[in-house]
């Protein structure tokens, strides 16, 4: 937390366990400390944070891949620390939501025709393609999204359940309409399609 004279210092454990330790300074320099904290120190969450904190400022100033900038922080944490480190994937999860949310700086479409669906939304969190196709830009404009394995699971299915919903349908679309398929025992949603009516000839 910032004031206008001093910035306050909370302990990462004031939420979890409500330690009040707290230190108060300005200008880089330590004004005064309050060392009442009701735990013991733990290293490891601390480096923790410190590792996801240069993480996340990273993921919004550079433009190196996610794997890229993981790697570049955690190659020298302890042993300790690395145990704490979220999957992986998640760290390259929030790299990507972090970025978006920097720079989410595209223009909102007015119609169809104009709408254009960036390179980084035509894929899916493993940069596996996700648009499978797009009638290109008029009124009556269709995108469907699936991937591949959606694709081989509908192939190898002889049971499929389709149905539209308009509720959650985004801006400029009337209709999401969806295709399931029964395969393991289990109902998989296979393929996405955004439709501009509600038209049987469209479906």
């Amino acid at each position: 937390m910032e004031s206008a004279s001093e910035n306050i210092w909370y302990c990462i454990e004031q939420r979890h366990a409500k330690c009040k330790g707290r230190a108060y300074t300005a200008h880089n320099e330590v004004l005064r400390t309050n060392d009442e904290h009701n735990h013991t120190p733990d290293a490891a969450k601390i480096e923790v944070k410190t590792v996801r904190a240069n993480i996340k400022f990273a993921a919004k100033t550079l433009s190196d891949p996610p794997q890229a900038i993981v790697a570049s922080f955690t190659e020298k944490i302890s042993s300790s620390a690395a145990a704490k480190l979220p999957a992986l994937r998640t760290l390259k999860r929030s790299i990507r939501y972090d970025r978006v949310k920097a720079h989410n700086s595209h223009p909102i479409p007015t119609s169809l025709t104009t709408l254009q669906l960036p390179v980084k939304y035509q894929l899916t969190t493993k940069d596996e393609n996700f648009l499978l196709f797009d009638s290109g830009p008029s009124n009556d404009r269709i995108l469907i999204f699936g991937t591949m394995k959606n694709l081989q699971h509908m192939e190898h299915s002889s049971e499929w359940y389709a149905d539209g919903t308009f509720k959650v349908a985004p801006l400029l679309f009337d209709q999401l309409y969806t295709i399931h398929v029964s395969r393991f025992g289990k109902v998989i949603p296979t393929v996405y399609a955004l439709l501009p009516n509600r038209l049987e000839s469209t479906c």
